[in-house]
């Protein structure tokens, strides 16, 4: 039996999405937080960690964002699973 690894808590976004403002009255130490952070550049640092799956995260207290997540999952075979805002 082939184990998969499984990364349990992931994070996408894109800064411009207005459920991150929140992430704009953190301290300048957060920068690199502050930036965007897409599929594709999570998808990497996955690869290169050897991580199979992902389950991903909501940032936000949002439906919008979950949704977003969800689309995401409809279209990625890796992504294990969705935690999101339900209302």
């Amino acid at each position: 039996m082939t184990r998969r690894r499984v990364d349990t808590h992931a994070h996408v976004w894109a800064r411009r999405e207005p459920w991150l403002d929140w992430l704009d009255e953190r301290p300048e130490s957060w920068h690199a937080v502050r930036q965007a952070f897409p599929w594709a550049r999570l998808r990497a640092e996955l690869d290169a960690a050897g991580i199979d799956d992902v389950v991903l995260v909501q940032a936000g207290t949002c439906t919008e964002e979950t949704e977003l997540l969800l689309r995401l999952a409809e279209e990625q075979p890796s992504v294990a699973g969705v935690v999101g805002w339900v209302g």
